[in-house]
């Protein structure tokens, strides 16, 4: 069963997330705590599935947080619950390996599904998050002459659907090899560094609802 463990400063919003996780879902509560200090000792016992993390901890930044979380437990899956939207800082988390981001004014179903799933490996951006980041690429100059072939944007496409590679591969008469390599294509052709960054660009460019081709 997966569990989370709750790193929020404030006890009246960490004990809010606490009391919808155990009333909305099975996943197991394996702690909390108010300040990183405090936190990464017993995340690094307890190996919990997820973390979910306040950016506004005392005498740390989110990236250093970041950065000390997965030292201590490498295959952790962070979901960043917070009032911050900056573009820059929320792409700078996802390059470091945080899954999801969701702000602190979200619904409570908006959050149990982040939480879900992240808790099961796949990417969440919330929408003020996911709005942000796409604003950063624009400010940024996105390059609009991109293209991708029919067979990577139906690759994009079940990516965007949450959709793993072994479920896309299936559905494509593939080898989960060939998804992968497709996957790095994508990258490579979007020029982002991961697959929430591809979702986004794709879409700011039109590529998920009328796709220019190439043959």
């Amino acid at each position: 069963m997966p569990s989370v463990y709750l790193i929020e400063d404030h006890s009246l919003v960490r004990g809010g997330l606490r009391r919808l996780i155990q009333a909305a879902t099975e996943i197991e509560i394996a702690g909390e705590a108010s300040t990183l200090e405090e936190a990464l000792p017993q995340v690094e016992s307890t190996s919990p599935t997820v973390v979910t993390l306040d950016l506004m901890l005392p005498g740390t930044s989110g990236l250093e947080a970041v950065d000390k979380l997965l030292s201590v437990s490498p295959n952790l899956r962070i979901l960043v619950v917070s009032s911050r939207t900056e573009g820059p800082e929320i792409q700078a988390l996802l390059q470091r390996g945080v899954l999801g981001y969701i702000t602190k004014d979200a619904s409570s179903e908006s959050f149990l599904s982040a939480l879900e799933k992240v808790a099961e490996g796949q990417t969440y951006l919330g929408q003020e998050a996911a709005s942000s980041l796409a604003r950063g690429f624009r400010e940024t100059g996105t390059k609009t002459e991109v293209v991708l072939s029919k067979r990577l944007i139906e690759v994009l496409k079940y990516i965007s659907q949450g959709k793993k590679t072994k479920e896309i591969a299936d559905a494509l008469f593939l080898s989960p090899k060939t998804i992968e390599k497709y996957r790095g294509q994508i990258l490579r052709k979007l020029d982002v560094r991961n697959q929430i960054e591809a979702l986004q660009k794709a879409r700011e460019l039109g590529l998920l609802d009328d796709p220019r081709t190439t043959v």
